[in-house]
Parts: structure tokens; C-alpha cells; sequence
């Protein structure tokens, strides 16, 4: 989720921890609730085809929130009014940490939640990255209960989130099925499927599935009442890369493509494939500026040339009119 969530999503849950509450609460729950997305200044250390290969990781764990609350809690302890209550702070830190990773968890990026003990993300599909409706739950209840000094405005706003993500769960089910049918229906066993939300809504949702080396992209609407309905897309063949290609390289050249292919491979959840505008670019087919077709945001391009540098490096794709694709998606929300 965007940052801004994130932040009275803390301040939210450290209000929640004491009987009165206020400004003071709500800034270090907002604190300890962003520190997380502190991990993007490791792309220093990343690899450059692969900068977002490090992001929602270690940081993002279940297990480093005792952490992370802790180190959030560092620069509030230089004031008397917090030393004198360490024990409450810390567990409104650390409580307010461990929501930005399981709010990012509902969303379909993928979180390594579980680290150190499994290194698979979580992505429960529940929630787009960006959704206002969400925040503004969050924003209202965390000025309430600053205001009034008293928690239950904070409680209220929770369970409003916890809510929508309720009904969240309910429409991504109804996508799911709708995908299985629509695939049934063509006569192809899925392989593997995903319902993605698109920004802002929980009524269209991008459904994707890989059935016989092929990817296909469908748009799926589903109303809070009424029944779903779809606009048909289209497919692209799924990246596979040859056989040998892992281990069999004949020089450092193919063995560097060949790792970062897999690599990304796995980033994109096993939805990479090539774009069909840039076929020298192996694309995130997760993601689109088109619900029900393959106009991916980003990918790596992979140099055929021989020539001397790093043969693979990460391309932004995402040059096209995106205000015409949300119009789109916009146009397909109202439409009855």
C-alpha cells in the first residue's frame, strides 16, 4: 500500500493499545507503520536489473516487527515522556509495525511475511496497492481519537478496514470462480490463476491464468450485487526459458541472462512472458495499463548484441497515456 495508509494504519493500531490516546500515540504508531518501506534504500546493494528484488522482504517479516518497532521507537525515547513509558511504547511500536506487512500481504505484490522460515510471498489478492476508500476509513478514525483522546474512533476505523477486506475476500472468491468458469468454458485446464484488483475499487478485477504454455488476461466486473461479467482479452505465450539454459551456459554472458530470467521469473510469480510491443523485453504480466490485455509497467530487456556491459537491465514501461487506461477502468466500474 502507498505510504501515507501505512501511516495512520500504525497510528491507528498504537491508538488502540492505551485507554487515552492522542497526537502522541498516533505519531509513533505512524513511525513504526512506515519503517518498513525503509527497505527500498537497499537497492544500493541490489542488483540494477533487478532493484525491486530486495523490497518486502526481511523487513516486511512477521518476525523482524519486535525489531523494527524497537529501532521505530529509538529516536521517541530522547524525550522523558516516552522513557517513562518504554513497555506501552514498545508494544504500540512493535504492534504497529507488524500492520504494514500483513496490510501489504493483501495486496497482489507479494510479501515475504514468513521470513526467516519460508521464503514464499504472500499475496492474498484482497486489496489494490492503492485504494482511498481503505485510507480514508483510517485517516477519520486516527483524527477522531486524537482529538478526543479516547481509542474507540481508532477501534471503529479497524474494523471498518477489516471490513472492506472482508468484502474484498468476497469479490476476489467471485473472480476466482469466474475465472474457472471462463476457462472451462474454453476448454483449458488452469494451471495456476490469479485475481488481481485494479486501483481504487474492488469491482473489476484483472483475472489472469496459465493453461498450456499460454497466459491469458480477462476482464472480470463484479458487482457488489448482481452478477459478474466479463470483457474478453487475449493471450501470450508464457516465458520458458530453453532447456540447459540453467547451468549449461557456455560463458558468464548466458549464465548472467540465465540467472536474472529465473530470478525474474519467480518475481512476476510465474507470469513472465515476452512483450508482444518489445520482444527483447521479458515482462511482468501481472500488472497492465490494460485490465483485459498485456501492456505491462515494467520488465527486463535482454541484450542479444554481444556487446560489453551487463546484458540485462531493468525498463520501465510504463511511457503509454495511463490516464486512459484508468478512464478505462473507471468506464468499466459504472457500466451496468
Amino acid at each position: 500500500m502507498d505510504p501515507i495508509t501505512h501511516a495512520f494504519l500504525g497510528a491507528a493500531v498504537a491508538q488502540t493499545t492505551a485507554w487515552r490516546t492522542g497526537w502522541k500515540l498516533a505519531l509513533l504508531g505512524a513511525a513504526a507503520g512506515t519503517l518498513a518501506d525503509a527497505d527500498v534504500f537497499f537497492r544500493v546493494w541490489s542488483d540494477p536489473a533487478l532493484p525491486w528484488e530486495v523490497h518486502r522482504q526481511l523487513t516486511h517479516a512477521l518476525a523482524f516487527a519486535p525489531v523494527g518497532g524497537l529501532v521505530a521507537l529509538l529516536p521517541f525515547l530522547l524525550f522523558r515522556f516516552w522513557r517513562a513509558r518504554f513497555v506501552p511504547a514498545a508494544a504500540a511500536a512493535i504492534l504497529a509495525y507488524a500492520s504494514h506487512g500483513l496490510l501489504d500481504a493483501c495486496t497482489s505484490y507479494g510479501t515475504s511475511l514468513w521470513l526467516p522460515f519460508s521464503r514464499s510471498r504472500s499475496a492474498w489478492d484482497l486489496i489494490a496497492i492503492i485504494d482511498p476508500v481503505f485510507s480514508v476509513f483510517l485517516v477519520v478514525g486516527v483524527i477522531l481519537a486524537a482529538r478526543h483522546a479516547r481509542p474507540a474512533p481508532a477501534f471503529c476505523a479497524l474494523l471498518l478496514c477489516a471490513a472492506y477486506l472482508g468484502l474484498g475476500a468476497r469479490q476476489h472468491a467471485v473472480a476466482m470462480h469466474e475465472i474457472a468458469r471462463r476457462a472451462a468454458e474454453r476448454g483449458d485446464a488452469i494451471e495456476r490463476a490469479r485475481a488481481l484488483p485494479t486501483p481504487a475499487n474492488l469491482v473489476i478485477w484483472r483475472g489472469l491464468y496459465v493453461s498450456e504454455g499460454l497466459i491469458h488476461a480477462d476482464g472480470v466486473r463484479v458487482p457488489i450485487l448482481g452478477a459478474a461479467t466479463w470483457r474478453p482479452g487475449t493471450s501470450v505465450p508464457l516465458f520458458q526459458r530453453e532447456a540447459g539454459a540453467e547451468g549449461g551456459a557456455t560463458d558468464a554472458r548466458e549464465a548472467r541472462i540465465a540467472d536474472v530470467e529465473a530470478r525474474f521469473q519467480r518475481f512476476a510469480d510465474g507470469f513472465a512472458a515476452r512483450d508482444p510491443q518489445q520482444p527483447e523485453v521479458l515482462a511482468d504480466m501481472r500488472y497492465s495499463l490494460e485490465v483485459a490485455a498485456f501492456a505491462p509497467l515494467w520488465g527486463i530487456r535482454i541484450r542479444q548484441d554481444g556487446g560489453a556491459g551487463d546484458p540485462v537491465s531493468w525498463v520501465d514501461l510504463t511511457d503509454t497515456d495511463e490516464r486512459a487506461s484508468v478512464r478505462r477502468i473507471w468506464s468499466d466500474l459504472w457500466r451496468r
